[in-house]
């Protein structure tokens, strides 16, 4: 008798008859769980980021990973900050020593002690300040990205987001190694001023513009945001994005591309908002 009209003339009888359970189809973490080639090491997640970041983001889909990739991060970007503080410390001492001899109520011998406050707190901020720093910016850029696909009704995820965000800034950062690299060149001398540091991003578009053009400061730091690393970070996002959401590719691209907008947008306003309050204290 066919299995099927057995199982229909048993229905009608009344009898019971136990369903298996249907699985989903099409269920992403089920498709790719028992896939040996993403079950990377942290090594292989670093290079891949670089090489591989199909095969890297999809394997971040499934296991996401957050803490490998702020140690890593964190680590590398101490040690930028630990190279141009002996550029910056000096400049710093300098400027503070000089408010502080101005002060009514400042002595010979308490500035000494303040300048030593003042060097340990860049210290701190130099590494402390870096971890911290990169966890709460990767939060927030995470929350961004995780509001923006829910508004497009994307099958996104917080958590997942999260342990996949962290992982582009490894192209951002070199990004950061040019500037750096650039004050590292500078002599002491050739930077008299906080200004002198801004903006070093040998490879962004802001060097293109002559320097006889005055640009206002939320321009300058448009133009210094986007160089070469900039762009293959956005390409990177899409690729994340895709993994990340469950999306198709143009729903990744429309979702970065929102994203990297109201970014820009925010940190010109922080550039206005400094230069604002530092006309202010002057």
């Amino acid at each position: 008798m066919d299995e099927t009209n057995e199982y229909e003339e048993m229905t009608e009888s009344g009898i019971d008859v136990p369903v298996d359970p249907v699985e989903p189809e099409g269920e992403f973490d089920d498709e790719y769980e028992d896939d040996d080639d993403l079950d990377l090491s942290v090594v292989e997640k670093v290079i891949g980021v670089y090489v591989s970041p199909v095969r890297t983001f999809k394997a971040l889909a499934v296991r996401p990973d957050f803490w490998s990739a702020l140690i890593i991060i964190s680590l590398i970007a101490i040690a930028a900050a630990m190279l141009i503080l002996p550029k910056t410390l000096p400049l710093i001492e300098s400027m503070v020593a000089e408010q502080l001899q101005s002060s009514p109520g400042m002595t010979e011998d308490s500035i000494p002690v303040a300048l030593n406050a003042i060097r340990i707190m860049q210290y701190v901020q130099s590494t402390i300040g870096v971890v911290i720093g990169l966890a709460v910016a990767w939060l927030l850029g995470t929350l961004l990205i995780f509001f923006i696909s829910l508004i497009q009704g994307l099958d996104t995820d917080f958590k997942r987001l999260l342990g996949m965000v962290p992982w582009i800034s490894f192209v951002s950062i070199l990004s950061q190694f040019t500037g750096v690299y650039v004050i590292m060149m500078r002599t002491l001398e050739s930077i008299e001023q906080m200004q002198d540091m801004r903006f070093m991003r040998p490879l962004s578009l802001l060097q293109v513009i002559p320097d006889s053009v005055d640009l206002p400061v939320w321009q300058e730091a448009l133009l210094a945001a986007i160089d070469p690393f900039y762009i293959w970070a956005l390409i990177i996002t899409v690729i994340a994005l895709e993994y990340a959401n469950r999306c198709t590719r143009t729903q990744a691209i429309v979702t970065t591309a929102i994203a990297t907008i109201i970014s820009l947008a925010i940190g010109a306003s922080l550039a206005m908002l400094g230069t604002v309050m530092q006309a202010g204290a002057s």
